[in-house]
């Protein structure tokens, strides 16, 4: 019988079989006839699940602290936090975050994206929330939760400035680094990886020394921004960095540990100051992969080997920032061939 009481008690128990498992549950009632009511239920929802493909409900707060735990081993807890109370504030106006999340649909973002307008925030910002929108389902349908399968509004921002350095800038950045002397070599080694691999922070940061093959000059990174992996060529002056960090390692598995030993999540602000004393206006971090990506294309590199060397899901991404670049090569070395015709 599927439904019987325990010795030890009061309340019904339902016994199934599902795919060769058996799943025995309290029914929490005393009463036969709720009890049964129950297994039939439950019977309905394994099968849902198990046979059809179904996926286990999930409200909207939950999602969003199930992208908070997910990201948190991964980015910065302070900017994760940030970003899922934005999205608990946000979706908030529109939908209820005790809803089930298979509730949100396409007219809710887009209802959102008019609201942001309206409160005055910058495109940028606005694109931020929705990609934060396509990041909570994304993360839901990956750990087995019911996500709807929408299409989340797509915020175009039209920017195309880029914040590169020249050589006198890098040269003037690395002086004002080296004038710390001992204390400055961790922003040194950082800057000099960032500007000659034209990888993200977080991975180098995140690099361990597992990754490396100094024999070969090789880094195999792991892309965590879209999960794959890329392996990028290491330049003389690297190698010669990396060697040294080896000799003086200070962590068993991390390249860069953070003054405490651990993870480093964030920019140095030791870093960003030396940009500032360079006059270097506006100018991140990030801005050193731009500058990478620049000096390859306009030394003649084709715009999809750049795209891959950035470990950019398409190369439509690389095309929509530096196609410009790509194009005056091309028409500067179509000129010079002409020109030189006979």
């Amino acid at each position: 019988m599927s439904v019987y009481k325990r010795k030890n008690s009061k309340f019904y128990y339902c016994e199934l079989r599902v795919s060769g498992k058996v799943v025995i549950r309290s029914t929490r009632t005393t009463r036969k006839h709720e009890a049964l009511r129950f297994e039939s239920r439950l019977r309905d929802q394994l099968y849902a699940k198990h046979y059809l493909g179904q996926k286990d409900a999930i409200t909207i707060r939950e999602a969003v602290e199930l992208l908070h735990s997910e990201k948190s081993r991964q980015c910065s807890t302070r900017n994760t936090t940030a970003t899922c109370n934005s999205l608990k504030a946000q979706l908030g106006r529109v939908i209820g975050l005790g809803q089930d999340l298979m509730i949100l649909d396409v007219a809710s973002l887009s209802k959102l994206v008019g609201l942001r307008r309206r409160d005055g925030v910058t495109e940028g910002t606005v694109r931020q929330l929705m990609v934060a929108v396509s990041s909570l389902l994304a993360t839901a349908d990956r750990l087995g939760y019911a996500a709807p399968q929408i299409k989340v509004p797509v915020i175009q921002v039209h920017n195309t400035r880029l914040t590169t350095l020249d050589v006198q800038q890098e040269a003037r950045v690395l002086e004002i680094i080296e004038e710390r002397g001992e204390a400055g070599h961790d922003d040194r080694d950082l800057f000099l990886l960032l500007l000659d691999t034209a990888a993200r922070l977080n991975e180098i940061q995140q690099m361990t020394w597992s990754q490396l093959d100094l024999d070969s000059g090789v880094i195999n990174l792991w892309r965590s921004k879209n999960g794959t992996g890329g392996m990028i060529k290491l330049t003389s002056r690297c190698m010669k960095v990396l060697k040294c960090r080896k000799q003086k390692q200070r962590h068993e598995s991390l390249v860069f540990p953070s003054a405490t030993g651990g993870l480093r999540r964030t920019t140095p602000k030791t870093l960003s100051n030396a940009y500032e004393a360079a006059g270097l206006e506006g100018f991140t971090t990030h801005c050193l992969r731009h500058t990478a990506c620049t000096r390859l294309l306009t030394a003649g590199m084709p715009i999809a080997s750049v795209s891959k060397l950035m470990g950019h899901s398409s190369i439509s991404i690389t095309s929509s920032r530096y196609s410009h670049l790509a194009e005056s090569h091309v028409a500067a070395q179509a000129a010079h061939i002409l020109e030189n015709y006979s």
